[in-house]
């Protein structure tokens, strides 16, 4: 429950997320100062700006190149602690604790990057997550070449199924 003198107290059944749109300056669907709201990754609250990876604990200049890549290609970053990228519910990208940059691909364009660049599996939690790549670290700082891979890995993403919501 919320308590602060310029907020309402919310309601302890509407949960978490609908306590945050108690604090938001804009509300639920409208546009942010620029261009985007807290559906999509970015919480005004007060006139700060919280975007996804605003708690990484990870390397810091990593988390800017992969911001930096995200945004070029028009998307938002998402998860304070873990920044990541999603569509119709289907994650398709993140950037791990140590800084590496992951992107999911369907089976021909992982082969295709393999190929091309000296990548190894992507191990979270002591398990290899099928369909995704890790991108090298000096290939995060070429922004277009990631940004042209990120782009294809949010097209394929789109054609998957969407992910039923649960509510």
């Amino acid at each position: 429950m919320l308590k602060h003198s310029g907020l309402r107290r919310a309601n302890p059944k509407r949960g978490v997320i609908r306590a945050l749109w108690d604090v938001l300056d804009t509300t639920p669907g409208k546009a942010a100062e620029d261009g985007r709201n807290a559906r999509f990754g970015v919480l005004l609250l007060k006139g700060a700006i919280l975007p996804g990876g605003s708690d990484y604990r990870g390397p810091s200049d990593a988390l800017t190149r992969y911001a930096a890549v995200v945004e070029e290609a028009g998307e938002v970053v998402k998860g304070a602690k873990n920044p990541y990228t999603s569509r119709n519910g289907h994650m398709f990208s993140f950037l791990d604790a140590d800084g590496t940059m992951a992107i999911r691909l369907s089976n021909e364009l992982a082969d295709e990057f393999l190929s091309r660049y000296e990548s190894g599996p992507v191990i979270q939690y002591g398990s290899v997550m099928r369909g995704y790549v890790s991108v090298p670290d000096d290939l995060l700082s070429e922004t277009e070449e990631v940004g042209s891979w990120f782009k294809k890995a949010y097209e394929w993403i789109g054609t998957l199924e969407p992910k039923p919501t649960k509510k």
